[in-house]
């Protein structure tokens, strides 16, 4: 009998699809490549907040002069270009709604045409846990496979 990871690293080198089940339905994705996780990258880079949009939530139950403070901050870092993404940055954002909703629809969408990214996003958005379905993507993708080992 063949091992088990050796077949699983073969179809993935094939590029073979794999099957992923979402909202009921069950969904062909296409094996993760750079480019994916480069356009991946670039969505979460677009959608990233700028730092004075990304504090004004938070802003609500300080005192006025840390307010004061978050703001200058925030308006130094925003006026320097504000800040780039970095691994831990991205590992975060594409274990979010958003991240794990648009990787799920870049994989899926040629083998689904009628399938949205509006659509993808819901059905995400929909889910018990966005982690569990990150982990049942990256299976169907190959991405676990990357990481093996790691």
């Amino acid at each position: 009998m063949a091992d088990k990871n050796a077949l699983d690293a073969n179809e993935s080198v094939a590029g073979a699809l794999g099957s992923f089940e979402l909202g009921g339905k069950t969904f062909l994705v296409d094996q993760v490549t750079d480019q994916t996780i480069a356009t991946l990258h670039k969505h979460l880079r677009k959608t990233m907040k700028s730092p004075l949009a990304s504090i004004m939530e938070s802003l609500k139950g300080l005192p006025e002069e840390l307010q004061k403070v978050a703001v200058a901050e925030a308006v130094k870092l925003q006026a320097n270009g504000g800040v780039e993404g970095n691994a831990v940055f991205f590992r975060d954002q594409m274990l979010s709604a958003n991240g794990t909703g648009f990787l799920f629809w870049l994989l899926a969408k040629k083998n689904h045409p009628d399938l949205t990214l509006e659509k993808a996003m819901e059905l995400v958005n929909k889910a018990e846990s966005v982690m569990a379905v990150m982990e049942e993507l990256s299976k169907a993708c190959g991405m676990d496979q990357l990481t093996k080992g790691n």
